[in-house]
């Protein structure tokens, strides 16, 4: 998103390496690093040993027992993985989304923020174009040091990664990320 005053060249050069920067910043691994230290503070917290959610000794592929034969790969991974049960969600699908886009927008925070940007979430956005209307929210957003938002992150859960590593971004995600983007441009004057 571009603002529509000028800003001096060393400006924007500073905003375009903050950016690559955050780009940089924003892996799978930096997020399982970080993840895994909020799960080893909450196991403090609680009184548990720190190792109590790291991942359980996954055998070669070539390698089974004859306790694991038969169970569905779901199964197989949750072991590996040392997932907890499986419950139905007190409040919902929608109380798991909010709880998740919290989670990240801390991830956001300690991952890409700075002295000079701030990471906001659930950022309303209400605007026409073309006779229709928009109204919603957004996840989290990345704003630079004068107010203006810079990275618009639209946080989505999947069955399946792997599916969305091989197929990529679903165009209705896509246009409700484009939609947000211009309620964002049309709430803070960006062109």
């Amino acid at each position: 998103m571009k603002t529509t005053s000028k800003q001096p060249p060393q400006t924007m050069n500073s905003t375009n390496k903050h950016l690559q920067n955050v780009h940089s910043k924003l892996t799978e691994q930096s997020f399982e690093d970080w993840h895994k230290l909020q799960e080893r503070k909450q196991n403090a917290q609680e009184g548990y040993h720190d190792t109590r959610n790291d991942p359980s000794h996954t055998a070669d592929p070539e390698d089974h027992s004859p306790s694991g034969l038969m169970s569905c790969h779901r199964r197989a991974k949750y072991d590996a993985d040392n997932a907890p049960r499986e419950d139905r969600l007190p409040y919902g699908i929608f109380k798991f989304g909010h709880d998740f886009e919290a989670y990240i927008e801390e991830f956001l925070k300690d991952t890409i923020t700075t002295e000079n940007t701030d990471i906001r979430n659930v950022e309303r956005i209400d605007f026409t174009d073309n006779g229709l209307n928009f109204t919603g929210s957004t996840d989290p957003v990345l704003f630079g040091p004068a107010g203006e938002p810079q990275v618009l992150f639209e946080v989505k859960t999947s069955k399946s990664v792997y599916w969305t590593r091989e197929n990529g971004v679903g165009e209705k995600h896509l246009a409700q990320a484009h939609a947000y983007a211009k309620g964002l441009q049309e709430k803070y004057g960006l062109e």
